[in-house]
This record gives structure tokens, sequence and C-alpha cells, in this order.
């Protein structure tokens, strides 16, 4: 977050995570992205959070996904592509063109 700075776009998802792991993650999260994060009221030790976020310098994209695990672990995920990469797709996991489901097709194509 820090080198590429506020991304172009982000994506939030829900995580239930057990009551002995929830504060540190959210208080972490909460710091990174203060208005997506937020506790769900009406399920227990729920909350949602950024978990893709999207950044587009001109010349390349770049992906970092977070998924946060029942047990509190938390994976991630980064991507960076040059757009000719992506536009030749050299980079597994990535589709050119976007397919019209995925969260950034309005930004890739």
């Amino acid at each position: 977050m820090k080198q590429h700075g506020k991304p172009t776009a982000s994506i939030t998802d829900k995580a239930t995570v057990d009551t002995q792991f929830i504060k540190p993650i959210f208080e972490k999260l909460k710091k990174l992205s203060p208005e997506k994060v937020s506790y769900n009221q009406n399920e227990k030790d729920s909350f949602t959070y950024p978990a893709s976020f999207f950044w587009d310098d001109g010349r390349n994209y770049s992906i970092l996904s977070i998924s946060i695990e029942n047990d509190g672990r938390i994976r991630n995920k980064y991507i960076a592509v040059t757009k000719d990469a992506y536009r030749n797709n050299a980079v597994f996991g990535l589709k050119f063109p976007t397919p019209p489901a995925s969260p950034w097709y309005k930004y890739m194509n």
C-alpha cells in the first residue's frame, strides 16, 4: 500500500474468524483501509474487509489479494504485470481480454 498509494479500485469480502483472532486482524485492516472495514452487526465474529486492491499506474497493473481463514491465518497474493505482458497473456492467472465477470473488467480493458 505504501509503494502504490491509493488503489484505483478495491473489492470487499466478509470473514468470520474465531473470537480470539478477530480483534487484532480487524484493527490492522482498519488502519489500512478505515472506510472499507466494519463489523457485521448481526453475525457473530464477522466483519467486512478489503479483500483485493487494484492499481493502474499507466504502465503496469498491480493486484493485492487478501484472504482471511476462520482460524485467523491471513493469506495474500500479489501480482504486478506490465500492460504489454498482460495483453500478451504472459502471466498465469490473468486472462486478456478480461472476462466480463471479473471484478477488474472495467479497469483492465
